[in-house]
């Protein structure tokens, strides 16, 4: 791991930022930011559902971080991974059988918690 500290500059304050990086994505940085300058920002916009993005900026917060912060985590993983940062499948026949089965109501066993925990115990 490699250990960097950034400096992110508003119009009223100077902030400093240390992050430890994987070396992946310390290779994949300019020359000028590994000196410690400041990496060129853009403004973008996203749609994005609003129920989710409410959730997502309470689970982000709860980590110390923001929806902004968040989207450059990703960006650099994609970068690094030089693709999506998670594997993107399309389910085969089995599953969405199962899956239509379950929509339907078929094949659906209810349970509770304690019964659950119950078979557990007798396993």
């Amino acid at each position: 791991m490699v250990y960097m500290m950034f400096v992110r500059k508003d119009s009223d304050r100077t902030e400093f930022q240390s992050c430890l990086l994987h070396p992946k994505w310390y290779a994949n940085m300019s020359k000028s930011t590994k000196r410690g300058g400041v990496m060129s920002k853009i403004q973008t916009s996203l749609r994005i559902d609003a129920d989710k993005f409410i959730e997502a900026k309470q689970i982000l917060a709860n980590l110390g971080m923001n929806f902004s912060e968040a989207v450059n985590i990703f960006t650099s993983q994609v970068v690094a991974q030089r693709g999506l940062p998670f594997q993107v499948v399309l389910p085969n026949e089995e599953t969405i059988a199962a899956m239509k089965d379950v929509r339907a109501g078929k094949n659906v066993e209810t349970t509770t918690v304690d019964q659950l925990k119950q078979d557990m115990l007798f396993e």
